[in-house]
C-alpha cells in the first residue's frame, strides 16, 4: 500500500474452462474471493465502480475488482451478463486463446473475427456498463470488436506486435483504432512477448 496502489483484479475462473463448467467455475470463484476479502476488509475492498478506488484510497486499502480472461461463462445467453454482473463481475475478456462462441483468440490461425452472437454480447455488455478486454483475442476479432462497441475497450496485458513478433501482442494498426476510440492498452512483462 505504501506504493500509492490502490486497485487491483482478479480472475476467478480458469479461462479454459467451457459450456456449464464455465458458468460454474465463475460463479464459484466470485462467491470464494467474496468470502476471502471480506476476511481480509482491514485490507481489501471488493469494488464495483471506480469509486470504490477513491474510498480504498480514503481508507489505506486495495480496492479489488473482478474479471474473466474468456467469455465462456456466458454460455451464449446473454441474461448471464445480467447475471454475472449482478455478483460482481465488471471486465470479461471476448476470447481466451482459442475460438468460441464470441470470437477467435490470438492462437487461431484460421479463425473468426467477431461472430454474430460476439456483436450481441457487445451489445450487451456495453448495455449494463461491463467493460470489455481483448488481450487474447486475435487481431480480426480485436479489430472488430473495437468497431462494434459503443464504449471504449481495453487491452488490459500484452506488447507491440511491431517491437517483438508473437501472437499475443498487438498490431500498429489495433492500437491505433484503440487509441482513436478512446481504449487503454496496458503493456504486460510477460518475457515470451517481448524477446
Amino acid at each position: 500500500l505504501d506504493s500509492g496502489i490502490r486497485s487491483m483484479t482478479i480472475t476467478v475462473a480458469d479461462p479454459k474452462a467451457q459450456e456449464q463448467a464455465a458458468f460454474d467455475e465463475t460463479v464459484e470463484g466470485i462467491l470464494y474471493y467474496n468470502k476471502f476479502l471480506d476476511k481480509k476488509a482491514a485490507f481489501y475492498s471488493r469494488s464495483t465502480d471506480i469509486s470504490g478506488i477513491d474510498k480504498a484510497r480514503v481508507n489505506n486499502k486495495m480496492a479489488v475488482f473482478y474479471l474473466t480472461q474468456n467469455s465462456t461463462h456466458f454460455q451464449r445467453n446473454l441474461d448471464n451478463v445480467d447475471v454475472f454482473f449482478a455478483l460482481g463481475l465488471r471486465s470479461s475478456q471476448i476470447t481466451y486463446n482459442y475460438q468460441n462462441w464470441a470470437g477467435a483468440g490470438c492462437k487461431e490461425t484460421n479463425g473468426s473475427g467477431l461472430t454474430v452472437f460476439g456483436h450481441e454480447l457487445v451489445e450487451k455488455m456495453n448495455a449494463v456498463g461491463m467493460m470489455i478486454d481483448l488481450s487474447h483475442a486475435n487481431e480480426k476479432t480485436t479489430i472488430d470488436t473495437i468497431a462494434a462497441s459503443s464504449k471504449p475497450v481495453i487491452i488490459s496485458h500484452a506488447c507491440c506486435k511491431a517491437l517483438y513478433d508473437h501472437e499475443r501482442n498487438v498490431t500498429d494498426n489495433n492500437l491505433k483504432a484503440l487509441a482513436d476510440q478512446g481504449g487503454l492498452f496496458g503493456v504486460t512483462q510477460m518475457r515470451p512477448f517481448m524477446t
